[in-house]
């Protein structure tokens, strides 16, 4: 491996990065102290889109795209960008997850409600589908379904294809799709990663990895393997 250089700014703390699957983009999600006119610093939530090849940053910044934490995913086409939104209230309608066309920077639609803060989100290798979880349950989304309109009207794309309860004896963190879009991999805090049979919706098998939580899951580019990030206490 060979350093190829720096991106970030020194007054932001980065909290997540995505690579597009092209390797020509890189997402980050980072909080800034923005000075407002009462003097006080308020934290702000910056997502950037940075070009890979000159080194540089989206300008102006995504800001009011609500991600928080882990939660972003290119699709495969490297076209569309899913950011979980949980700005807000505790009010369940405050968490979803808006969809970001990158070429334009602008925010296509958003899905949801959710019933608490979205933890995990993934695209299917066709880009038809979206997964997310908010801890304690799995939602399947078809991200062609209309209206997707343009803010300030920004809606719901309508209730998701699929909605299961995870069956986790904790809350689920991290989802992906297998390449061949037949199966969802599902980690959660209570040590387990699950295999869900994405059109019908069933456990086709458990994996208990003997660690405290599951933070992150990922297949291998022929299905055959499955990487997981955990945390041990």
């Amino acid at each position: 491996l060979q350093r190829t250089g720096d991106r970030g700014t020194k007054a932001e703390r980065l909290n997540a990065v995505v690579m597009s699957p092209d390797g020509k983009l890189l997402a980050t999600e980072g909080d800034t102290n923005a000075p407002q006119a009462n003097s006080n610093d308020v934290q702000q939530k910056v997502i950037r889109l940075w070009d890979v090849a000159a080194l540089k940053p989206s300008d102006p910044a995504l800001r009011g795209h609500g991600s928080d934490g882990n939660a972003m995913a290119f699709s495969t086409d490297s076209k569309l960008l899913a950011l979980a939104d949980n700005e807000g209230t505790s009010d369940q309608t405050s968490h979803g997850v808006n969809l970001i066309d990158v070429a334009s920077a602008k925010q296509m639609g958003s899905f949801g409600p959710h019933g608490g803060s979205v933890l995990g989100v993934g695209f299917s290798p066709d880009g038809t589908r979206l997964a997310t979880t908010d801890g304690m349950q799995l939602k399947v989304w078809d991200t062609r379904r209309p209206p997707i309109p343009a803010p300030p009207a920004v809606a719901n794309t309508g209730p998701a294809v699929a909605a299961k309860n995870v069956g986790h004896t904790k809350p689920v963190y991290s989802v992906a799709f297998s390449h061949n879009g037949k199966v969802l991999a599902s980690g959660s805090a209570d040590g387990t990663i699950k295999f869900w049979d994405v059109p019908g919706g069933t456990v086709l098998s458990t994996i208990n990895v003997l660690v405290d939580a599951i933070h992150g899951v990922t297949y291998s580019p022929d299905d055959k393997t499955l990487a997981s990030a955990d945390v041990e206490s």
